[in-house]
């Protein structure tokens, strides 16, 4: 009897779980073009790098997007959100301007992170090498 009692907990249990899942995040947006820097490029830290994106959001309106760059570990090493009502426009340049002064030559993750007025959300992330100038 305690048997019987114990699987329809767990079955309940992961029917509820499975009803609260988050809006699908799509990785990899075919909507999100990333420009500069490129897949794998090297990228000095002496100065400030301009990323470069394009967000053709199809048929949806973005609401806000985040430009990130994450360490190894994918902590946020730079986080920054932009609000933005833009509904109805079919293109939105993206164009940061970041330093970051690395201790040593590392890789990192840019990621771009949108949200749309429907709730759901979609990212590209572009892996690339900050190389440390002062070794």
């Amino acid at each position: 009897m305690k048997t019987n009692r114990m699987i329809f907990v767990i079955a309940a249990l992961t029917t509820m779980l499975g009803a609260c899942k988050q809006k699908d995040i799509t990785a990899n947006s075919p909507l999100i073009t990333v420009v500069s820097p490129t897949r794998d490029q090297d990228v000095k830290d002496i100065t400030a790098f301009d990323v470069e994106a394009i967000i053709e959001p199809k048929d949806k309106s973005v609401m806000s997007y985040y430009v990130m760059l994450l360490d190894p570990e994918r902590r946020k090493i730079f986080n920054k959100e932009i609000k933005c009502d833009c509904k109805g426009e079919k293109r939105i340049n993206i164009k940061e301007s970041i330093e970051y002064d690395a201790n040593q030559s590392t890789d990192v993750l840019l990621r771009i992170l949108v949200f749309f007025e429907d709730g759901t959300s979609t990212e590209e992330e572009v892996p690339f090498k900050m190389i440390d100038t002062h070794i």
